[in-house]
């Protein structure tokens, strides 16, 4: 199979990347990196206000002893999102029910930390609490930055659920309701090896790609193969080879073959040893508006730039849709 040139893989890299823009820049990958970022800077702080602008949005002000921070949090399907800043909306003149619970369990309360299980896009804040008992308790705040099951959700000290933003009930999903009073229970795991898991299949020198994806496209070869990776890192990965994410694996041969399987390794390396580069990506230098984020630096023929925090990088992608929309 003939390798693209350097100028068609450019080209099919903004194409396909510019048909993502309204889509979700998060995956798990980047969430774990996001995830270690928030919780560093803001582990102890204390909740001055909560508010909430819209019907998925939720701002807290913490206060951890030298400045103030807006965390935003947004379970809008269409753009969910985790970030620092506040959005730019008014807040309504009487606060949503959710709001008002939210600042009944949470207000004054301590940010103990913020957890993610592994590689989900799913962020656990934990608070310490004190109860009407004026006893110390843990309630948890539950941001979940899945594709169409975005929520936020309120859980009490036992992990029963207070309220969410979003109501699940049996008619939407039959398997796991989100409503008041059910117990909460963490999505159903994928069946996918961990970054670190698929490292350790290869340095022993399994087949790195299993025949069942023989006839998937390579992006999703690597998506269905990776817990946390989601397409466009995948297609980067691809492209770095001089490879057309739109080929399928069957049709590589092993020279190729070897060139994608290193290729993934050197990324998911980079993933294991945590080396995190936040990354802004552009179809063009002058355009103003990124393309996507990610926690690394990808090989890409996108224009990239490094920032220092994947938070401001999020910020940054965020606003950039919400203004270009």
């Amino acid at each position: 199979m003939r390798q693209r040139s350097a100028k068609n893989l450019a080209q099919i890299s903004k194409t396909q990347t510019w048909g993502r823009r309204e889509q979700m820049a998060l995956d798990g990958i980047t969430a774990i990196a996001l995830c270690e970022e928030l919780d560093k800077n803001l582990a102890g702080a204390r909740v001055d206000k909560i508010m909430q602008p819209d019907r998925y949005t939720v701002v807290l002000t913490l206060y951890n002893g030298r400045k103030q921070e807006q965390l935003t949090i947004s379970a809008n399907p269409s753009l969910p999102a985790i970030y620092l800043g506040e959005p730019e909306m008014p807040n309504p003149r009487i606060p949503p029910s959710f709001c008002m619970l939210l600042r009944k369990h949470l207000q004054g309360s301590r940010l103990i930390s913020i957890e993610t299980p592994p590689y989900e896009r799913i962020f656990i804040l934990r608070f310490k609490v004190l109860d009407e008992f004026q006893d110390h308790v843990e309630k948890r705040l539950i941001a979940e930055m899945i594709n169409r099951r975005t929520n936020i959700i309120l859980l009490n000290e036992a992990g029963t659920i207070h309220d969410s933003i979003i109501h699940v009930d049996h008619s939407i999903n039959r398997v796991r309701e989100i409503l008041p009073a059910h117990p909460y229970q963490l999505p159903p795991s994928q069946d996918k090896l961990t970054p670190e898991g698929w490292l350790a299949r290869y340095d022993v020198g399994t087949d790195p790609f299993p025949q069942e994806l023989c006839s998937l496209r390579l992006e999703k070869v690597l998506v269905s193969l990776i817990l946390g990776l989601s397409p466009f890192p995948a297609a980067q990965i691809v492209q770095s080879c001089g490879l057309d994410p739109r080929m399928q694996l069957k049709d590589l041969n092993s020279i190729q073959l070897d060139m994608l399987s290193h290729a993934l390794a050197t990324e998911m390396r980079k993933v294991k040893d945590k080396d995190w580069q936040p990354t802004l990506y552009y179809a063009e230098a002058k355009d103003p508006y990124p393309l996507d984020f990610y926690a690394l630096d990808l090989p890409s023929y996108l224009h990239k730039v490094p920032i220092d925090s994947l938070a401001t990088a999020m910020t940054i992608h965020s606003r950039s849709l919400i203004e270009s929309n």
